[in-house]
Formats: C-alpha cells, sequence, structure tokens
C-alpha cells in the first residue's frame, strides 16, 4: 500500500510508469513537458494572446464590472471562486511550499523556483502598480469613461490601494505559482492553471480589478513564471541533474508484470 508521499508523488508528478515500458505515447512524459517549457513558443504565444486580450477588453472593463457590482454573477460562481481565492494569495504559496518540503522530499531543491516564481512576479506586478495609478471597480462611479478610471502615470508615488487596479497582483501570483507547479507536477497542470483563472474571475467578482487588469496581471505571472522555469532547467542541465522522480519504481514494475501476466 503507497504511503502519503509516494500518493502525493504519483497523483501529481506525470511521471511515466516506467521511462522504458511506458512508450513516447505516454500523455503524462515529463520529459515532453521540459522540451515544452524549454520552447519559445511555449511563453510567447501565451504571453501575446495576454497582451492582445488586455488591450481588446478595455472597452469592456466597464460593463463587464458593473455586472458583477450589480451582483448578477450566479452564487455557484461566487462559491467558486471564493474557494479558489487563496491559490493567489502568498499565505496559500507558503502553504504549499511546507506541504512540498514534508511530503516530496525529491523537490525540496525546486522550492526556491516556486516562490521565486509566485512572489517575483508578485513584486513585478507592485512595481506596476505604483507607476499605474487606476481606480479600482468598487471605487470608480462608472458616469465617465474607461480612461478615467487611470488617475496617472509613471508617479512612483502610488501607494493608495483605492489606484492599485493595474494589474492584478492576486492574477499575477496565481499565474506565477501555476507555471511552477507545472514544472514539479505537470500532471496537475491543467488543475492549477484553472484555480489561476478562477483567482482571475474571483478579482472581478469583488469588485477589485477589471477584465483589463486581470488579463494583464495573467501576462505578468505568466511571463515570470516561464522565465523562472527555464533558469531551473538550465540550471539542471548545466549540473548534469535528472529531473526529480518521486515514483515508488518496485510498485511500478509490479504493475507492469501484472498488466503483461493479464494482457
Amino acid at each position: 500500500m503507497l504511503g502519503l508521499r509516494q500518493r502525493f508523488a504519483r497523483l501529481f508528478s506525470g511521471d511515466a510508469i516506467l521511462a522504458s515500458e511506458a512508450g513516447p505515447k505516454d500523455p503524462y512524459d515529463r520529459d515532453r513537458f521540459y522540451d515544452l517549457v524549454g520552447s519559445r513558443w511555449v511563453w510567447a504565444v501565451p504571453l501575446v494572446a495576454f497582451c492582445v486580450a488586455t488591450c481588446a477588453a478595455f472597452p469592456f472593463d466597464l460593463e463587464v464590472s458593473k455586472w458583477f457590482l450589480q451582483d448578477n454573477a450566479p452564487d455557484i460562481l461566487h462559491e467558486i471562486v471564493d474557494a479558489a481565492e487563496p491559490f493567489g494569495d502568498g499565505t496559500c504559496v507558503f502553504v504549499l511550499c511546507l506541504l512540498i518540503f514534508l511530503l516530496d522530499q525529491a523537490r525540496r531543491s525546486d522550492l526556491l523556483m516556486v516562490i521565486v516564481a509566485s512572489q517575483g512576479a508578485g513584486m513585478v506586478t507592485n512595481l506596476i502598480k505604483i507607476n499605474i495609478a487606476r481606480v479600482r471597480p468598487a471605487e470608480f462611479t462608472f458616469d465617465a469613461p474607461v480612461g478615467e478610471t487611470f488617475q496617472g502615470w509613471l508617479t512612483l508615488t502610488n501607494f493608495s490601494s483605492e489606484t492599485q487596479s493595474f494589474p492584478s497582483g492576486h492574477t499575477t501570483t496565481a499565474f506565477g505559482l501555476a507555471m511552477a507547479l507545472s514544472l514539479l507536477y505537470p500532471r496537475a497542470r491543467w488543475l492549477f492553471f484553472s484555480l489561476a483563472v478562477l483567482v482571475g474571475v474571483h478579482r472581478l467578482s469583488v469588485g477589485a480589478h477589471y477584465m483589463s487588469d486581470v488579463f494583464a496581471g495573467a501576462a505578468v505571472g505568466y511571463t515570470v513564471g516561464v522565465v523562472c522555469c527555464r533558469i531551473h532547467l538550465w540550471k539542471w542541465r548545466q549540473i548534469g541533474a535528472v529531473p526529480p522522480k518521486a515514483v515508488d519504481h518496485e510498485v511500478d514494475v509490479a504493475r507492469v508484470q501484472f498488466a503483461r501476466s493479464k494482457g
């Protein structure tokens, strides 16, 4: 019976059953995911998409925010996004790192990358916030055009939370964290990025950000996350290290042999 650590690794790691047995079509082949992260397209295409989405969202910012602030969203949506919101918070990063430290010894050396990808992305966002003053939806009167939501550029002194709407810090942290965790546990990458998207929707639902703020935060978080992951992969290759594979190989061998006997 698998212990807690083995269950944790098996659930998220995405390692092949056996490198020699799983074959090239294994959908959770870690090496293929590492190659994707190393590709320029994996960061360039989503980054361009997020930037285009940010610009395209400006004309709809007020209507979308007004819709949420008028409490038109269904209760079930509020419940789902409220549950996902901690994924974009620094406390969640600390808790997840603690769990990885306790349950996945093979990936303890990767925790710094997780912290830098998530919190570093948040720091970049904070630098943008203090230079671009934008009134949050909950503080805006909606009787002026969307351009009036911006109160100043390159201010260097915008330390008021009410005018730190652009971009979304929670969304930035969530996407940076999702990218870093996806490198360590590729099987759960869809879960991580789904949580990041829900964090962005949550920021809309509570009137903390406009839609363009969320897309901009996703762009920053994803970019910082990919940069950190690429540096981490480069470090692995420089020292000749094999990416961590915390699987119980004896159990895997037994499972393959059992499958052969049934075949």
